[in-house]
């Protein structure tokens, strides 16, 4: 930042600076690095095309440089366009609240979580079979909320709980469909000539 009065020359320059600030901004890592991949596709927004299975991959990291105790990941399914009875993978899937878990239960090493360590955990949904029908979906879509939870040791030797979020929408492309209509009597236009039609 600069301040000073404007030049003779042009207004946009200063021409004599009073004062001069540079302030920096430094940009760290979460805690826990977290992402959420749907068939492979990074990103806030993931288009299903048809009700097939989705594959759901979890990816997390540990950015500190201690280690993270008692690691948890959730992820938390919202919508009413997914099928409840199809959700499949490693974790403890909840479906009284549509919740599957990953904790020191399902995977040993999720008890305590090294510096730097990092893995990819998955689960597999299918949505309904009439999530693409617009008659009963007005823009379909759903959430995934993740969730990844842990206690590290701070400088002052006492545990401090680690959290990190995600959230991506999964929206449906509505299939599409054409209906045809021969009208001779009814409709907005005037209509002429023989029925059937006649060549000419």
């Amino acid at each position: 930042f600069s301040i000073g009065t404007a030049s003779p020359k042009d207004e946009k320059l200063l021409g004599t600076v009073f004062l001069e600030e540079t302030p920096s901004v430094t940009v760290k890592k979460p805690f826990v690095g977290l992402d959420l991949l749907l068939n492979g596709e990074r990103g806030k927004t993931f288009i299903a095309k048809g009700s097939g299975p989705l594959r759901a991959d979890i990816v997390w990291e540990n950015n500190l440089t201690t280690k993270i105790a008692d690691f948890e990941i959730t992820a938390k399914l919202e919508g009413a366009i997914f099928n409840r009875a199809s959700v499949q993978g490693s974790g403890f899937y909840d479906s009284n609240i549509t919740t599957v878990r990953w904790d020191k239960r399902t995977d040993f090493t999720f008890g305590a979580v090294g510096p730097g360590q990092g893995g990819t955990v998955s689960f597999t949904f299918g949505l309904q079979s009439v999530a693409t029908d617009p008659a009963l979906f007005k823009n379909p879509s759903m959430q995934i909320h993740v969730f990844a939870r842990g206690k590290r040791l701070d400088e002052q030797g006492a545990f401090q709980e680690v959290v990190s979020s995600f959230t991506k929408e999964v929206r449906v492309a509505s299939l599409l469909s054409l209906g045809t209509r021969l009208l001779y009597g009814a409709g907005a236009f005037i209509n002429h000539g023989p029925i059937p039609p006649e060549a000419e």
